[in-house]
């Protein structure tokens, strides 16, 4: 079995991580071992080694840790502001993906859950909106 404090297995996806490079050619040996005695194949042209961040199921990975990926923080801020219950709801389900980023997000997204509860179309008007939008990273 791969070790989880050298590599993450999601799916088809294997990421080695490592604290140095030198550290990070055994861990690549000792996964490349383990992957042998399973019999799997590797296919090289979807492989990319020694990076030193990627992009991962929406987040940025790098030394400095994790955070979501720009692409997704601008498709939260660029949806449009919810005005049916269905819509909200769809907002909060979007924003919690990244709550653990989100300071107090809870408390921001709780004008939002509660419209979503509603089963009701609304304005514009009837949504405070201007928390979640200023919380985001």
């Amino acid at each position: 079995a791969l070790r989880r404090d050298i590599a993450l297995v999601y799916l088809d996806d294997i990421i080695v991580y490592s604290p140095t490079f030198e550290k990070h050619a055994k861990h690549m040996d000792m996964v490349s071992t383990t992957l042998e005695k399973a019999n799997v194949k590797l296919n090289s042209v979807k492989c990319t080694l020694a990076r030193k961040e990627l992009d991962y199921l929406g987040y940025r990975i790098t030394r400095a840790g994790i955070k979501p990926t720009s692409s997704n923080v601008n498709k939260t801020l660029d949806f449009p502001v919810p005005s049916t219950a269905k819509a909200a709801y769809s907002f909060v389900q979007m924003a919690q993906f990244y709550r653990r980023f989100i300071p107090n997000f809870s408390t921001i997204a709780a004008p939002l859950k509660q419209h979503a509860v509603k089963i009701k179309t609304t304005t514009d008007s009837d949504i405070d909106d201007s928390g979640v939008i200023t919380g985001l990273p």
